[in-house]
């Protein structure tokens, strides 16, 4: 087939299109949201397709079923086929990394829109406003004040004015951000963050006795797991009463650089435990207050982490989960 044909989605389209509708159902219906979605978007650009064009993909599919197929290389077999039929690299991440784009979109979701402004002050203005129009309106706002005046005026523009982008625009965008915020593989739990995960399913005398015997023997290892267990955002689960508690151990400096980052739900969580005087004056001082380092929210963050676990441990309140207490 010659470089200018159709390419992945695209040939998967040409031949649902040929098939017929109920054969075509069938095999959506195998499929993922996000392929389905990918083969419906590469489909609206088909336009009207010359016949021979159909007829390669075609001859190309049918050459690729009519080979022998045993048990013993089956895999090998689906792998070449995809390979033919989408190419190496959207094959590799077809087969080994399903639903790259989701897992992509939660990293994003999760990185923190300081980091995540850096990351992205790298980028062409296009590329960032392609990004943003996908994280979500609260993350893209907290991501847009973090960049240059003039760069997110620019920014902005384009994402008013960005029409429906393609799977493949998306992950080349993906694919070179992967690499600023660490492969997939590195985004896995690393061994601190799945011990931390285990205990907390665990009883809470099986916990303290393990997470005690983590300590005695590197007491530097205990303590990042213990801060692993519990998360700022963990803060969302715990009720009014409790965090009226928190809220007279924090002092206001550390909380108010703790929720310069912070989603508007957390931030309205924390208003929920003050006087309505203090949490309009949080507000106006948060409103008012200018650019912070990631570094020190992230250390007024886990200040406070460290003094809701305290509380937590002696009883004093509930951190939010059954076996958190």
């Amino acid at each position: 087939m010659p470089d200018d044909g159709p390419k992945g989605a695209q040939k998967a389209a040409i031949l649902l299109l040929a098939m017929g509708e109920e054969a075509a159902v069938n095999v959506l219906g195998q499929l993922k949201e996000g392929e389905v979605s990918r083969i419906g978007l590469a489909a609206s650009t088909l336009g009207d397709l010359p016949p021979d064009t159909a007829e390669t993909v075609l001859d190309e599919f049918s050459e690729l079923v009519s080979n022998e197929l045993t048990m013993k290389d089956s895999n090998d077999y689906v792998y070449r086929l995809s390979v033919r039929a989408f190419g190496e690299e959207k094959a590799v991440r077809l087969l080994r990394e399903p639903d790259l784009q989701a897992v992509f979109r939660e990293r994003l979701a999760r990185t923190d829109p300081v980091a995540l402004a850096g990351i992205l002050s790298k980028e062409q203005p296009q590329t960032v406003a392609t990004v943003l129009n996908t994280v979500g309106i609260e993350k893209a706002g907290h991501v847009l004040v973090h960049l240059e005046r003039d760069t997110r005026q620019n920014i902005i523009l384009r994402m008013a004015t960005l029409d429906q982008v393609s799977p493949e625009v998306l992950s080349e965008i993906y694919g070179v951000l992967s690499e600023e915020l660490g492969d997939y593989a590195a985004s896995q739990m690393d061994g601190k963050e799945y011990v931390a995960n285990v205990l907390i399913n665990m009883g809470k005398d099986d916990r303290d006795e393990l997470l005690a015997a983590i300590s005695d023997a590197d007491v530097e290892l205990g303590e990042e797991i213990r801060k692993q267990m519990f998360t700022f955002e963990d803060l969302l689960k715990m009720g009014a009463r409790d965090m009226q508690r928190l809220n007279r151990d924090v002092d206001n400096q550390t909380l108010m650089l703790s929720l310069k980052t912070a989603t508007e739900q957390m931030r309205q969580h924390w208003y929920k435990g003050m006087s309505q005087r203090a949490a309009a004056m949080m507000q106006e001082e948060l409103e008012n207050m200018g650019p912070a380092r990631l570094k020190d929210v992230e250390e007024a963050q886990g200040k406070i982490v460290n003094i809701a676990m305290s509380l937590g441990e002696s009883g004093e309140i509930d951190l939010g989960g059954e076996e958190m207490v």
